[in-house]
C-alpha cells in the first residue's frame, strides 16, 4: 500500500513541492489541505477533488498518463539527482557545491596516485589559507606573529614561501636536486632550454622519486 508519510502538497514532487506553486485558498478548496498521497489514489488511478478552477485542471492535465499510480507497493524515496534514484556522497556534492572556473594549476594538486593531505595542504597554499600566525591573529586567536622559522619577520604566506630564509635554503636544496640548477646553467652557458610544462613535469616526477626514496628508506629502517 502506499506510505501515509507522502505529503501530497508539501513533499517534493520533481523539483519542488506543490505547495509553492499554489495558494492556501486553493488548498482549502480542493478540501484536501493537507492530504497524503494514498488519500489521492484509488485503486489504480488519480482520485482528484474537484476541478472547479484552472489552477486544479492544470495540475491534472500535467499528471503523466503513463505513470499511473500502482498501490501493490510501498513507497520509495528516490534521490532525482542521481540516474540510479540512489543517494550518494559524490551526487549531493555535485549538487551544493559552487561550481567554479577550472583553474590551470589543478593538474599539480590532484594528480593519478597523490597523497590526499599533501595535495590538500598543497591547494591550502596556493588559496593562502594555511594556518600561518598572520591569519591567526587575524582571527582574534592572538598569539606571536613571528616567523616560528626564522625567528627573523612576521609568518604569513609569502614570507614563508618567498622570503623566510630557512624555508628559501630547504627549497634551494630541492630544487637542486630536482634539477632546477642545470636547467639554469643550460640556459646561461648553452643557450638552451626547456618549455616551463616540461620543466613541470621533470620537477613534479623528480620530487615523487625522492618523496618515494624516502618512504622506503624509513620503511627499511
Amino acid at each position: 500500500m502506499v506510505t501515509v508519510r507522502i505529503e501530497f502538497w508539501k513533499s517534493h514532487h520533481n523539483t519542488s513541492p506543490l505547495i509553492e506553486h499554489f495558494e492556501d485558498r486553493f488548498l482549502n478548496d480542493c478540501n484536501l489541505p493537507n492530504a497524503k498521497l494514498e488519500n489521492l489514489i484509488l485503486g489504480n488511478s488519480w482520485r482528484w477533488p474537484s476541478a472547479n478552477s484552472q489552477q486544479m485542471m492544470e495540475l491534472i492535465a500535467s499528471t503523466p498518463y503513463d505513470l499511473s499510480p500502482i498501490d501493490s507497493n510501498n513507497d520509495v524515496a528516490l534521490w532525482i539527482q542521481s540516474s540510479s534514484g540512489s543517494f550518494s556522497i559524490n551526487s549531493a556534492w555535485d549538487l551544493w557545491r559552487q561550481r567554479k572556473p577550472i583553474v590551470e594549476w589543478r593538474y599539480l594538486i590532484w594528480f593519478p596516485g597523490h597523497v590526499p593531505r599533501w595535495s590538500v595542504i598543497a591547494w591550502l597554499a596556493i588559496k593562502e589559507r594555511l594556518s600561518t600566525r598572520d591569519r591567526i591573529i587575524r582571527e582574534g586567536m592572538g598569539g606571536d606573529p613571528i616567523c616560528i622559522l626564522c625567528t627573523n619577520d612576521l609568518e604569513s604566506h609569502d614570507h614563508i614561501f618567498f622570503n623566510c630564509p630557512f624555508s628559501t635554503e630547504v627549497w634551494g636544496n630541492i630544487l637542486s636536486k630536482c634539477g632546477m640548477s642545470w636547467e639554469r646553467n643550460r640556459r646561461i652557458f648553452q643557450n638552451s632550454s626547456c618549455s616551463s610544462k616540461i620543466l613541470e613535469g621533470i620537477i613534479v616526477v623528480s620530487l615523487r622519486s625522492l618523496v618515494i626514496a624516502e618512504v622506503h628508506e624509513v620503511l627499511e629502517v
